[in-house]
């Protein structure tokens, strides 16, 4: 990791910050984490990389939500619409009724944030309602998830005599950023599923 992810940063900043960009449009979790956490020993300037951070998950969001509008105009059904649906129809209801904590909630959700964009977009939300709920849905996640990278990596300068390698506290960052991560999400299922039971 030494050799290819800091030594890529440092000899290529600026290539370093569209990368950034770019994973944050396709899978942000980690990138996020990593970010922030670098960020705190200075491979990234703070100033710049949390509006790129902001920037690629606002667009990103944009891009799943259209993408959705898009397959909910098709005439036939896409394996990518069939994903979508199986993944998140069973949200329909919360979507509707309570769209911004869906919204924000589905960003801890391991494999149900993208689909639910998706499903938003393919259920005719009006788009600047959308907008709106995701600019503070996505700067809350970033304020939760970068903090925790950034104030993890702050934590370790007390360790630094005992872990001289940057890579070993980054990844046991991500490690444990993995397993709250998928806590998060299990409970979360576990309680609609106990919500939807009540129901029937």
């Amino acid at each position: 990791m030494h050799f290819f992810l800091l030594g890529f940063i440092i000899r290529y900043p600026v290539l370093s910050y569209i990368v950034v960009f770019i994973a944050m449009i396709v899978e942000g979790d980690f990138t996020l984490f990593t970010s922030l956490f670098l960020s705190r020993d200075g491979f990234f300037d703070l100033a710049i990389i949390l509006p790129v951070l902001y920037a690629g998950v606002l667009i990103g969001d944009l891009l799943w939500f259209l993408l959705g509008v898009k397959l909910s105009r098709l005439s036939y059904r896409p394996r990518l619409a069939a994903w979508m649906e199986r993944v998140a129809r069973p949200f329909d209801e919360q979507l509707d009724k309570k769209p911004f904590r869906t919204l924000f909630i589905s960003k801890f959700i391991y494999n149900a944030h993208h689909p639910l964009l998706m499903r938003a977009g393919a259920r005719r939300m009006n788009i600047n309602d959308f907008i709106k709920r995701d600019m503070v849905a996505s700067a809350l996640w970033i304020f939760i998830v970068g903090g925790a990278g950034y104030f993890f990596s702050l934590s370790l300068h007390t360790f630094r005599h005992y872990m001289h390698f940057l890579e070993v506290g980054l990844l046991v960052g991500l490690v444990l950023f993995f397993i709250i991560e998928r806590t998060i999400s299990h409970l979360f299922q576990k309680a609609k599923k106990t919500e939807e039971n009540s129901l029937k």
